[in-house]
């Protein structure tokens, strides 16, 4: 069986270990799928790690990183309280700064984002943010959206973890890296979580 959302990533790149991951493992039931009312009934969630802890792991490394951008994004992020439209502004706009910073232009942004418009034009017209700070408030922002947009069929039929999992285990990567968190933090944090209690 796959270790639970973000932490597949950070176990696959050495970040942890499962032996680290045994308190929280041994918390878990087995895996199975829950339709939701995301996307008109359409949505699956997962009844051993939800999609929303991948978020609130992802709003922990945040926090502990300290970043303006960062605390200004989980401001706009809080305010959209769970709305899967304004997640995904949020999210493209983020998108759209990351594409900007690395020299992309508004034309092929729009390929992979046909409902780009005003708001990301404008983006790609003010001055470019450093890579990595857009990276990190971009990651943020889709762990969000994706959460809000719930796991496909795909997921479920093949017991994958949704695609939330990657961008949260880069900023959970980051703040570990750069000494904000610590593995045993994100693993008490994590159990926090399953145990009913705030991360």
């Amino acid at each position: 069986m796959l270790l639970p959302g973000l932490f597949f990533h950070l176990e696959r790149d050495g970040t942890v270990t499962a032996e680290a991951l045994a308190p929280l493992l041994s918390r878990l039931p087995p895996q199975s799928f829950v339709r939701t009312e995301a996307r008109g009934g359409e949505a699956f969630d997962s009844v051993r790690w939800p999609v929303a802890r991948d978020a609130a792991l992802a709003s922990l490394a945040a926090r502990r990183l300290g970043e303006s951008t960062l605390a200004a994004a989980q401001a706009e992020i809080d305010a959209a309280a769970g709305d899967p439209a304004r997640l995904r502004a949020l999210a493209r706009a983020a998108s759209a700064r990351v594409f900007a910073t690395a020299g992309a232009d508004l034309e092929m942004f729009q390929r992979l984002w046909h409902d780009a418009g005003a708001e990301e034009a404008a983006i790609f017209a003010a001055p470019p943010w450093p890579f990595e700070a857009a990276r990190r408030v971009e990651s943020l922002c889709h762990v969000y959206h994706h959460a809000a947009d719930g796991l496909y069929a795909y997921h479920a039929y093949r017991g994958l973890h949704g695609p939330g999992a990657e961008p949260a285990a880069i900023l959970v990567r980051t703040a570990i890296a750069m000494g904000r968190l610590t593995v045993d933090e994100l693993v008490s944090a994590a159990c926090a979580l399953v145990d009913g209690r705030a991360a």
